[in-house]
């Protein structure tokens, strides 16, 4: 085993060095673009730099993969003068690359403010003028060059190839052939732990950030090869020009000033249910599996006309706290757009002394909701890790609703006053399972999810009574919604828009907000209608409040308002439907309203328009 040992010495030494040039890459990254990161001293430098070792360790590896599975391979010819050719070859070849894209963004940077991604290529490759620049690139930015040659150059002095030795035998006993084996599958499994970033339940990806460090330094524990190789795994989105800039605000404006209306100090918590539709509400109509939600909304300001902005929680949840609609394949938190800078509740409402926490029962790093509520500006996290009592466990998805809330009450009774919190609960999920101690206390209903929502709807119950034992609950807001809805075979609710039919309603304690509203509201509204109701004064970004319901499925994009869906696609509108009277789309409208169907077209493109490019131009913040 002793010349086996001495390949993998050659491995670690070679990549020690490469990850040591990382480490420089950092550093004069850093200090290129110092103005970018005011707040980060050398001890918080120092900091990101251990962090982002997760993230070097991926491009690392990914880049001498090749190498170290060629070296790994336990034959005397290793040795041999020209196996050593190709390996130097195969670890030079790939680290160069890397290194150059590294390098790229120490001036590059500076015009767009974020990690080079893939998009590079193609800005490159698609457009000679960017090509026709390169030369005054270079002229202006030669200490880059010089910078990338400096790396290259100890590179290949740090490399040093294995001296031929002919005489070099390996021994294939049964014993030896099985320790060479189980080394090798050893050495490979760390190389694929270090690519997926350890043994979270998914593999790294660039929202991980929010774990590490403030939401704008995300850029300091990177490495741009890694965004690179991770927004290959995404689509980028278009940049569209519907619309000269100048005349854009005039038909979709985010800039929202600030309100005038006096500042309350009051609590936020914002209670975020899992897969609860409309549907098993009294507002259906129909038959209702939550008798203590229904209680609430007599009491509370209630939109009865409101839907979600996407069908899934990884993009509800942004939707609700950010304002971030889902209008693209990928959902916001892996696309290669989520380390922009974007306001949210914490984010604004922590500009007025909030202390803000996120609560979630799942297991830490599910869905890399972790990471969001970091990066979305929470200084705390509460999940099933924090919780730490697995009895309350419900199997499958993190801890059962009602201890989890009692648990949120209690965290939150200690926090400073004022504070916001978002709560996400998830027993109402499939496998659709209540705790032993309730089991045939709760009606089964017609869906198998029915009993579930009404164990939701009880631990809520649970939830107020706590609550209303505390000090803080008489100077609170709350905001009820879910992030989705579930199952149904009712045609309006299983068609969109009715798919997307969610409760939304906002309490306060002594009932001065009873009234119901029947316009159309949705998720990215609801931040906006919290900054109004508080009263903070701040100027806040958001898309929503646009007159429209706008949401993005399987290539199109679908535009509600009071009666009337529209569907999006090619650049224009190619179908009308009455979903209120025709749930199932059958009867195509298009052209009956030629001048309501060029208004609805107008404003689809010019929300479109401006979350499309201010996403890719990193410019969804408030002027």
């Amino acid at each position: 085993m002793q010349n086996y040992w001495q390949q993998i010495r050659f491995i670690l030494t070679r990549l020690s060095g490469v990850y040591l040039l990382y480490f420089l890459s950092r550093w004069v990254f850093f200090l290129l673009n110092r103005q970018a990161f005011q707040g980060i001293g050398a001890s918080e430098f120092i900091t990101y730099s251990w962090y982002g070792l997760v993230f070097d360790t991926f491009s690392i590896l990914i880049a001498n993969s090749l190498f170290i599975f060629l070296a790994l391979l336990p034959f005397s010819f290793f040795y041999k003068r020209q196996y050593q050719t190709l390996l130097k070859v195969v670890f030079l070849v790939p680290n160069i690359l890397f290194l150059l894209l590294n390098s790229i963004d120490f001036a590059y940077y500076g015009f767009t403010k974020k990690r080079s991604t893939y998009d590079l290529f193609m800005q490159v490759g698609g457009q000679t003028d960017v090509l026709a620049l390169i030369p005054s690139f270079v002229k202006d930015f030669w200490y880059v060059l010089v910078l990338f040659i400096l790396l290259i150059w100890g590179l290949v002095k740090w490399y040093k190839p294995v001296k031929e030795q002919m005489k070099t035998v390996y021994v294939y006993t049964l014993k030896q052939t099985v320790l060479y084996l189980l080394t090798f599958l050893f050495c490979i499994g760390l190389c694929v732990l270090g690519i997926r970033g350890g043994f979270g339940r998914v593999p790294i990806s660039p929202v991980d950030a929010g774990k590490y460090g403030e939401p704008g330094h995300a850029d300091v524990l990177f490495n741009t090869p890694f965004t690179i190789i991770k927004s290959f795994e995404t689509e980028k989105l278009a940049r569209l020009n519907y619309y000269p800039a100048s005349q854009l605000t005039q038909w979709c404006n985010p800039f929202h000033k600030s309100d005038t209306s006096t500042f309350t100090g009051e609590n936020v918590v914002v209670i975020i249910l899992e897969s609860f539709g409309k549907e098993y509400t009294a507002l259906s109509g129909k038959e209702s599996y939550t008798p203590f939600l229904d209680s609430l909304m007599q009491n509370s300001l209630v939109y009865t006309n409101a839907f979600a902005n996407a069908s899934k929680s990884i993009e509800g949840i942004p939707a609700i706290l950010s304002a971030m609609p889902g209008l693209m394949e990928n959902p916001y938190i892996n696309s290669p757009y989520c380390n922009n800078t974007l306001n949210s509740m914490a984010s604004l409402l922590k500009q007025k002394k909030y202390q803000t926490a996120f609560f979630h029962g799942g297991f830490n790093g599910t869905m890399n909701f972790d990471a969001y509520a970091r990066g979305a500006g929470y200084d705390e996290y509460y999940g099933k890790n924090e919780y730490a009592n697995d009895s309350d466990f419900d199997g499958a998805w993190g801890i059962w609703d009602e201890p989890f809330l009692q648990f949120a009450v209690k965290k939150m009774t200690a926090f400073q006053r004022p504070f916001h919190s978002a709560i996400f609960t998830l027993s109402s999920h499939h496998p659709y399972k209540i705790p032993p101690q309730y089991q045939g206390l709760f009606k089964k209903g017609k869906y198998e999810n029915h009993a579930c929502i009404q164990y939701a709807d009880y631990a809520l119950k649970r939830f107020f009574e706590a609550a209303r034992q505390t000090p803080w609950y008489k100077n609170t807001l709350f905001v009820i919604t879910a992030d989705h809805t579930s199952l149904s075979d009712v045609p309006y609710y299983s068609n969109y828009p009715g798919a997307l039919c969610i409760p939304v309603l906002f309490y306060r304690p002594d009932n001065s907000l009873k009234a119901k509203n029947n316009h159309l509201f949705q998720q990215i509204d609801i931040l906006a209608k919290v900054m109004s109701l508080t009263g903070t004064g701040l100027p806040y970004y958001s898309i929503g409040n646009q007159g429209i319901s706008l949401f993005y499925y399987a290539g199109n994009y679908y535009c509600c308002d009071d009666s009337l869906c529209y569907t999006f696609g090619n650049d224009k509108i190619n179908r009308i439907t009455n979903y209120v009277r025709d749930s199932v789309h059958g009867y195509n409208l298009l052209d009956r309203y030629p001048g309501l169907q060029q208004q609805k077209e107008q404003k689809i493109k010019a929300v479109l328009q401006t979350f499309n490019n201010h996403l890719l131009d990193n410019t969804m913040q408030t002027r």
